[in-house]
């Protein structure tokens, strides 16, 4: 029999300034500021002009002037511009760009060392309690046993998350794969949902895979690391392995996949939190 337990979180930490964001080439130019997306509609703020590719519905009325302008006056009107449609201009608006993340947490026995998994929800916790002061949709998958669920879909409802998070269940085996195929999906579905939301996958785990569906857990979680570089899914993979004699896949995983690897295994909530904070993935 699988022996099965629930951990509880401590209170959330503070956290000075974590704003998720995916690495370069997705990231800001600019440091600090929030990533910006080109609006669909004409909602956002005019940053540019743009000669139309077809019919006009935003009209830059400055471009045009000046698009008219520098003509000179029409010769058979005094003091008058003469505006063509080839000097009609289009608005471009941008508008912060709303982030999706997604945390894949480890939920297997394996995570109970040492309190591994009371760390582990209290850094996500916190790290979710900061991406919804930002107004950031949040969601969490959980691993373990032969499977993987939704446990939070992708919401911003911070008390929804809290309730979720504190009722997680540990024990059993580690499905890493399907952690991998569940958040992915998930995210790729997001993608379609909310075309200008910029979708993160934060892991943690020790990467200790010793089960999935084919019955090759190595190799099937790498082709699900595949399947998120292919996807252009930025990840970071935080390693709570605290046994190197034996290290995990997690550094291998997230070099294939195109993220980033971070071991936190010897640090609590707050340590994994200023770890996070300090790379150029979540600043």
């Amino acid at each position: 029999m699988i022996e099965v337990s629930i951990e509880r979180p401590a209170a959330p930490r503070a956290i000075s300034n974590i704003v998720a964001r995916p690495p370069r080439p997705f990231a800001s130019s600019r440091p600090g500021r929030r990533l910006r997306a080109i609006s669909r509609d004409r909602t956002g703020a005019y940053a540019r002009a743009v000669i139309p590719r077809g019919r006009v519905t935003d009209l830059a009325v400055d471009a045009t002037l000046r698009s008219a302008a520098s003509r000179g006056p029409d010769p058979r009107v005094v003091r008058r511009i003469r505006v063509l449609r080839s000097d009609l201009r289009q608005k471009v608006r941008v508008r912060r760009a709303g982030c999706s993340i997604l945390f894949v947490v480890d939920a297997s026995g394996s995570m109970r060392i040492c309190q591994r998994m009371v760390e582990a929800k209290t850094a996500v916790l916190s790290l979710l309690a900061d991406a919804y002061r930002k107004r950031d949709r949040v969601g969490l998958v959980a691993f373990r046993g032969e499977g993987a669920e939704v446990v939070l879909p992708l919401t911003g409802s911070m008390d929804l998350a809290r309730r979720r998070l504190e009722v997680l269940p540990s024990g059993g085996r580690t499905p890493l794969s399907e952690g991998l195929r569940v958040g992915r999906e998930l995210l790729e579905h997001e993608r379609v949902r909310r075309p200008d939301s910029r979708c993160l996958m934060m892991v943690l785990s020790d990467g200790k895979v010793n089960t999935s569906p084919g019955g090759d857990p190595e190799r099937e979680t790498l082709l699900q690391a595949d399947a998120i570089r292919r996807g252009g899914i930025p990840l970071l993979f935080l390693d709570t392995d605290t046994t190197w004699e034996d290290p995990g896949i997690g550094m291998k995983l997230a070099q294939l996949a195109g993220g980033r690897y971070l071991g936190v295994g010897d640090l609590d909530a707050r340590g994994m939190i200023e770890v996070v904070d300090r790379t150029g993935w979540a600043r």
